[in-house]
């Protein structure tokens, strides 16, 4: 899947989405709320830094771990989990 981020595309691999998905499953449930919480934060955070310093992604191993990250915040989507309803 590719996704737009601050003026770029990023090719995020749907099998990464996939698994992401089968895992945060089971955070649906209410005695998982708070750790979803942080999860999501985390996941905002560092959408937050890379939109403050797009540079950052120049660094190989940055870049992977902001991949993983959109795979993140695309699973949580999927599951209408990234926003409280």
């Amino acid at each position: 899947m590719i996704i737009e981020y601050i003026s770029q595309s990023f090719d995020v691999p749907d099998k990464m989405i996939e698994e992401y998905v089968e895992g945060y499953e089971v955070l649906a449930t209410v005695d998982l709320r708070e750790e979803l919480e942080v999860l999501r934060n985390c996941v905002y955070q560092l959408l937050i830094l890379i939109e403050k310093e797009p540079k950052l992604l120049h660094k190989s191993k940055i870049k992977e771990d902001f991949i993983n990250t959109l795979a993140m915040k695309e699973a949580l989507f999927q599951l209408k989990l990234l926003h409280d309803s």
